[in-house]
């Protein structure tokens, strides 16, 4: 068993979670209860919640600076390929579709 004497409410707490636990239908996965696992998942939850944070501060910076999510809606890989096939030719200014283009 364990030592009575240092038995604290907070223990009381954890040994009761863990008791609910044992007895649920969904009991969590064993490796939950592996503390090098919880360690890792712990920093990668962290790495994530940084890079969320990170990404949501460039789309502010982003719809402030262009004023529309418009420019998030671009397909930008077919954009790259129509600058750098069709419209390298002189003959792109009688392209409608180079002034569509051009407009976004």
């Amino acid at each position: 068993m364990f030592a009575v004497d240092n038995l604290t409410l907070d223990h009381a707490r954890m040994f009761s979670r863990l008791g609910h636990f044992c007895f649920s239908e969904d009991k969590p996965e064993r490796k939950w209860l592996d503390p090098d696992y919880f360690k890792r998942l712990r920093e990668t939850v962290t790495k994530s919640k940084k890079e969320y944070q990170e990404h949501n501060s460039l789309l502010l910076r982003l719809e402030k600076t262009y004023i529309t999510k418009r420019l998030l809606g671009l397909d930008l890989d077919e954009l790259i390929r129509r600058y750098g096939t069709s419209y390298k030719s002189p003959l792109r200014w009688l392209r409608s579709s180079f002034y569509q283009d051009q407009s976004k």
